[in-house]
């Protein structure tokens, strides 16, 4: 979780703004991802919020509020649904262009950045996870499955929409 407020940090400091107003302004406008958040005020004013529940159906409310907008944004703030997780991923298959329009979102050193596994979480072949060496960085699980290199992204966070 650090790594990410860290990075969040730096963005914003960079950028000159906060950094969910660098993730709208960069990310969220350009996709139209118009369902994409980090504030949980503007999700529940939607109408469409849905909240989480545990195995036996008991409700788990959402316990952010908006003072905690721009800690928990980059680590486990955003709030989204699954039609704007699609544009977000194509891109992201797509190396940081939007397949559709053309435009690149995000350089693809970016992509080739966080892709690659900075720190090894199994070192010899793991159970489940094919004949390879796990690894992960920013987000990002990576491992191999005989000739095949498998690439996991392990953020995002509620749904809304």
């Amino acid at each position: 979780m650090q790594m990410y407020t860290l990075g969040s940090y730096l963005i914003a400091h960079y950028a000159g703004q906060p950094y969910s107003e660098f993730a709208r302004d960069r990310i969220f406008t350009p996709l139209n991802m118009s369902a994409t958040t980090f504030s949980p005020s503007v999700a529940q004013n939607s109408g469409k919020l849905t909240h989480t529940w545990d195995k036996d159906g008991r409700r788990i409310p959402l316990w952010a509020t908006d003072e905690h907008t721009e800690l928990m944004a980059a680590p486990a703030g955003l709030i989204s649904n699954a039609e704007d997780v699609v544009k977000w991923l194509a891109v992201w298959l797509n190396k940081g262009v939007e397949p559709s329009s053309g435009v690149r979102i995000f350089p693809e050193s970016v992509y080739s950045a966080t892709t690659t596994a900075q720190h090894v979480v199994y070192g010899s072949p793991a159970r489940g996870y094919g004949s390879g060496v796990v690894g992960y960085g920013m987000g990002w699980t990576r491992w191999s499955h005989g000739n095949v290199d498998v690439r996991f992204i392990s953020t995002f966070c509620c749904s809304w929409g």
